[in-house]
């Protein structure tokens, strides 16, 4: 008797499964893309930060999501990788400065790696707090010898399109007490868009 051999499910094709599944037809008719979505947080004072909720109050560059926390019509999106960033930004003059990573920005990255990660799609967590160590280059899976700072997902979490999303962040202590300082969460890849015309 012969053993089956389940072929792993490709990020397209479990990006079009999820959305069939909630009655959304013809993704699979939509333009595949490489898609980024990015959204950033002050952290002083804060031990709790709240990506992409809030994202309809602000603009580029804190975010590049203009509907809010939520995808447009047509767009999907699969999350391969997340990394966080800190840079400063001082309205007085709109200076932008200081961007980086965590473990090179920060003198001490505890309060970080002490904290924990979740991730709510349609005020439901789709998946058990990860520890932010993980994301530092002494203990990321993906890091090797680099200055690595991009975890990468085992499971091939789906955005839908039009539900809502945020991405939580809670901490020990706050990340800095420097009122001009921000983080920014960054999520890639495959996504769709709409495709009025025809797919590339």
């Amino acid at each position: 008797m012969g053993i089956g051999i389940k072929q792993p499910v490709s990020p397209q094709n479990k990006l079009i499964q999820t959305n069939q599944r909630m009655g959304v037809r013809g993704i699979n008719k939509m333009q595949g893309t490489t898609r980024m979505i990015w959204d950033s947080v002050e952290v002083a004072g804060n031990k709790t930060l709240r990506f992409f909720k809030n994202a309809n109050q602000q603009g580029f560059p804190f975010t590049n999501l203009q509907k809010g926390n939520r995808l447009e019509v047509g767009e999907s999106l699969v999350i391969n990788y997340m990394n966080f960033t800190l840079f400063n930004y001082t309205e007085e003059g709109d200076i932008y400065d200081k961007w980086g990573s965590i473990s090179s920005l920060l003198a001490d990255p505890t309060p970080f790696a002490l904290g924990e990660l979740n991730i709510l799609i349609a005020n439901t967590q789709v998946m058990k707090p990860i520890a932010l160590n993980n994301f530092l280059p002494d203990q990321n899976k993906a890091s090797l010898h680099e200055n690595q700072e991009n975890f990468y997902f085992d499971t091939q979490i789906v955005i839908p399109p039009l539900v809502e999303f945020e991405v939580n962040l809670q901490l020990p202590d706050e990340l800095s007490d420097d009122p001009n300082t921000w983080c920014r969460c960054t999520i890639e890849g495959v996504g769709s868009i709409v495709a009025p015309r025809q797919t590339f």
